[in-house]
């Protein structure tokens, strides 16, 4: 609840010092699917602004030297298999909260992007596991639009400022 690591930010101050020693541009990935267990979770806007000031902290540390960021890694994963399957952490079985992860991961990103232009980070975006879904049938329309939405369209209208398309 109160700043970040300094400790664990000078783990990877040393890390991308070492990769960059070896030739190694390092790509950072700020996210990939695990949070400490303090935050309330993706269901609360608090976990996306809280994600936007340990990035604000990274980026400060390390933007200096890094190139390339990724704010959240397949958020996708975090919200279905998170919050609606159980099969990932934290392991919860409601459609509803899935819902509110994703869209609050997707805050989380944004949040993220302003705090990685604070620091002049260069290259910086999200990593999302996008899949083609295409109906094999008139009578599979539908399912597919559905899939299609929850899948690809929720977090591409996201970030593409349209908002969640019907």
């Amino acid at each position: 609840r109160g700043d970040v690591s300094a400790a664990g930010l000078d783990v990877y101050d040393r890390m991308v010092d070492r990769l960059l020693e070896r030739g190694i541009d390092p790509i950072v990935t700020l996210y990939h699917w695990d949070l400490p267990s303090e935050l309330p979770g993706w269901t609360e806007r608090e976990t996306a602004e809280r994600f936007a000031r340990y990035v604000g902290a990274v980026a400060d540390r390390l933007a200096d030297r890094v190139s390339r960021w990724a704010t959240l890694n397949e958020p996708w994963v975090s919200a279905y298999l998170g919050y609606a399957s159980g099969i990932h952490a934290p392991g919860v079985r409601d459609p509803q909260a899935a819902i509110a992860s994703a869209y609050h991961l997707m805050l989380g990103h944004g949040l993220a992007m302003r705090e990685l232009r604070r620091a002049h980070a260069r290259e910086a975006g999200i990593v999302l596991n996008l899949i083609p879904v295409i109906p094999d049938s008139a009578a599979t329309h539908a399912a597919a639009r559905h899939i299609d939405g929850l899948h690809n369209r929720f977090f591409l209208d996201l970030l593409s400022g349209r908002g969640i398309a019907p």
